[in-house]
């Protein structure tokens, strides 16, 4: 049989053989098809996927306490302890859907972004933690973005989904002040294969809950450092991110409602009645300060006026109770007020100086800074009790709202 060019066009246009040409190639190509299957069913191989990305509730990492100091022209440290810190988690999830153990041989961290919020309560101190994360961020830090590789060793099996975890943070981190840092990172994942798989971009503060302590005793006279703080934060929360930290965005909200005006004006609330020599009691919550306005029976006397006031925020927190007593000062020959400050292990304050109160005759005047959580709260109740003597009566109490 010779087949040439008239052979093949009788082939194309007889609608036939056309259709026989046809359902033979669908078959050969069918087979081939399941031959390649078949052979990519029964050939081991792997199908790594990142199934889920996100930033884990804060885990307990290994960390030693120290000090390092110079002596002698030489570098000293003293060992304090080696106790567990918070640490905010990255957490991959990884799905095979392959007949063979998929291996990761590594992570490559890319740092896009990395800042500390500055301890605007300026406690500072020379203890620092040298935590076990499993990415350190370098002390000397490089411009960003960079990259830190960091060798793993992890196994997936065939047909199973498995995770790990990756903690970040600083080389060396000062234990007794708040300077959590902010940091955004995309994170890739290294095969045995020579490939690398995008997991995903996480946004996160570490150590964890240090942010919002930081915002917390933050004094609302060093609005300078609040203010840079807040904008640490806004930057980290514009870039793109896959998982953040609840705190983190928690962060954003309050920073963001202390830069924000309530829409209202500060109103004045009152309450009258008799308790020891005090008459009437009004308070008022103006932007970030809180005045308040005692009447008495009579004016103040030296070692005879104590005051009980206790100032709550929501739900009655936080609570602050200054105690203030009217004394004769006996270095300057005139009285003045002796204020006590409630304070443990340097937590904030509801600082009411001496300056800070004026007396007309029969009326007192308080006024004074709010702390940075009872701005965030919003309102505040004012509680006042006479204490120059033992009385069973309820304090004076008002509630105001803060207004601008």
């Amino acid at each position: 049989m010779q087949i040439g060019s008239n052979n093949l066009l009788q082939i194309f246009t007889d609608p036939r053989k056309r259709r026989w040409l046809i359902g033979i190639s669908v078959v050969v190509t069918l087979t081939l098809t399941g031959v390649f299957v078949l052979l990519y069913r029964t050939v081991p191989h792997a199908e790594l996927e990142v199934s889920a990305f996100s930033v884990q509730e804060p885990s307990k990492v290994d960390a030693k306490q120290h000090s390092v100091y110079e002596m002698n022209n030489k570098t000293q440290e003293e060992v304090l302890g080696h106790d567990p810190v918070d640490a905010t988690a990255i957490d991959v999830t990884l799905k095979n859907d392959g007949t063979a153990p998929a291996v990761l041989l590594g992570a490559d961290v890319k740092v896009i972004y990395a800042e500390t919020l500055d301890d605007c309560n300026e406690r500072g101190g020379e203890v620092t933690v040298a935590a076990d994360y499993a990415v350190k961020l370098p002390s000397k830090m490089p411009e960003r973005p960079f990259t830190i590789p960091r060798d793993i060793r992890f196994e997936v099996r065939g047909g199973t989904t498995d995770r790990f975890t990756l903690s970040i943070g600083p080389e060396e981190q000062t234990r007794s002040s708040t300077t959590p840092w902010v940091i955004v990172a995309d994170v890739g994942l290294r095969g045995d294969d020579g490939k690398t798989t995008r997991a995903g971009t996480a946004a996160l503060v570490t150590f964890p809950g240090e942010g919002l302590e930081n915002l917390t005793v933050a004094p609302l006279w060093n609005r300078d450092c609040i203010r840079k703080n807040g904008e640490t934060v806004a930057k980290a929360l514009s870039l793109q991110a896959d998982a953040r930290a609840d705190e983190l965005s928690e962060l954003g909200r309050r920073y963001n409602s202390m830069a924000s005006a309530t829409g209202r004006p500060a109103q004045s609330a009152c309450t009258e009645r008799t308790t020891g020599e005090i008459r009437k009691l009004c308070g008022v919550f103006a932007n970030d300060r809180l005045t308040i306005d005692l009447e008495l029976r009579r004016p103040p006397l030296p070692g005879s006026t104590v005051l009980g006031i206790t100032v709550s925020g929501r739900n009655g927190k936080p609570q602050y109770t200054p105690g203030m007593a009217y004394k004769a000062d006996y270095d300057q020959g005139s009285p003045g007020w002796d204020v006590d400050y409630t304070s443990k292990n340097g937590e904030v304050v509801l600082q009411v100086r001496p300056e800070d109160i004026e007396i007309h005759g029969t009326s007192i005047k308080i006024s004074t800074l709010a702390t940075a959580d009872l701005f965030l709260a919003g309102q505040s109740r004012i509680d006042v009790q006479w204490r120059s003597e033992p009385t069973a009566e309820e304090p004076l109490s008002v509630s105001v709202a803060r207004g601008d």
